[in-house]
């Protein structure tokens, strides 16, 4: 379980994610983005972790603008997903892309949009196919109960209503499924046309009251 929230704002994109990860029984953190320099770009995710690190590698070799990002996207996550199939046939395990959902977002900006563009491939659990949307306004996920999204006051364009919203995912999450691997650290990422900037923020300190 990751967070992964993006607001879609006229002249820049805001990207929240955490840290927190698991490997098998051990918790720990990880990075849950990548930053194209080439393309100028930031790739997010959420889902399974080894699918994430293959599929950001291959897109960190083979894009050079966003727009080639875009066109490439499908095949990569296809070549991504035969790997992952072949690994857990030759350990005689289950492949985890049958079982996880999957989100997949790339922020950046189009040449040939002339515009920001945020773009999600997703997949739900139990299926295999992706499907594609390009993001406006702001997405988050998980996704919350309507109570708490009922608590969420003008739309998510500052790191404090991150944080806001984060906190409330992470409630939301421990209160109903604990022991889920979701929290850790929150971090933001700005993307406008000329810059892409990256903030760490402190540990979230636990559940709200």
């Amino acid at each position: 379980m990751s967070i992964l929230n993006v607001q879609v704002l006229a002249d820049r994109v805001l990207l929240a994610v955490d840290t927190k990860m698991a490997t098998g029984s051990v918790l720990g953190e990880t990075t849950k983005f990548q930053i194209i320099e080439p393309a100028h770009a930031v790739l997010a995710g959420r889902g399974v972790a080894a699918f994430q690190f293959l599929l950001f590698a291959a897109l960190s070799a083979s894009g050079g603008s966003v727009d080639e990002l875009v066109r490439v996207m499908m095949k990569q996550i296809e070549s991504c997903m035969e790997y992952m199939r072949l690994d857990a046939e030759r350990m005689q395990s289950t492949d985890p892309m049958l079982s996880e959902g999957q989100d997949i977002t790339l922020v950046g900006w189009s040449e040939s949009h002339q515009r920001l563009l945020a773009i999600r491939w997703y997949k739900p659990a139990g299926k295999l196919r992706f499907e594609a949307d390009v993001l406006s306004g702001w997405s988050i996920g998980p996704s919350m109960s309507r109570d708490d999204l009922r608590q969420i006051q003008g739309p998510l364009d500052s790191e404090c209503k991150m944080i806001e919203v984060m906190n409330r995912q992470i409630y939301h999450f421990e209160r109903s499924y604990p022991g889920l691997p979701i929290g850790g650290r929150p971090i933001f990422i700005d993307v406008t046309k000329e810059r892409i900037a990256v903030t760490r923020g402190a540990p979230f300190a636990g559940m709200l009251p």
